[in-house]
């Protein structure tokens, strides 16, 4: 989904909001696509990676503060190595291919 500028809600106004705005966005939205990094491992004893990074938290840290945590592992096209791109983050593939649900949109903003 191409992102726009409008989507941001007005009260985003550092960067950490905007990464945990974006991060929820792509948890909540796009948690089912392609991004899972380990298969459910019965000799592990646990769900995979996937289970733990669907949920954002809250968390609670080393000094007992609550935190979200987000953690994405992007998958790039093909060609992210070649010179057609100046910046890493010009080459991650989309998770989106919706709208994000309309709680994380700014009011004004028309789908």
């Amino acid at each position: 989904m191409q992102f726009q500028k409008a989507m941001i809600p007005d009260d985003v106004t550092t960067f950490e909001q905007l990464v945990a705005w974006a991060g929820a966005c792509l948890n909540f939205n796009g948690f089912t696509r392609d991004y899972q990094e380990r298969q459910p491992s019965a000799a592990l004893g646990d769900q995979g990676v996937q289970a733990e990074f669907e949920r954002t938290g809250p968390f609670r840290a080393y000094d007992n503060s609550p935190r979200l945590l987000f953690r994405f592992g992007l998958k790039l096209k093909p060609d992210y190595a070649s010179s057609i791109y100046a910046m890493d983050y010009q080459t991650v593939e989309e998770v989106l291919i919706s709208a994000p649900n309309v709680d994380f949109l700014h009011p004004s903003y028309q789908a």
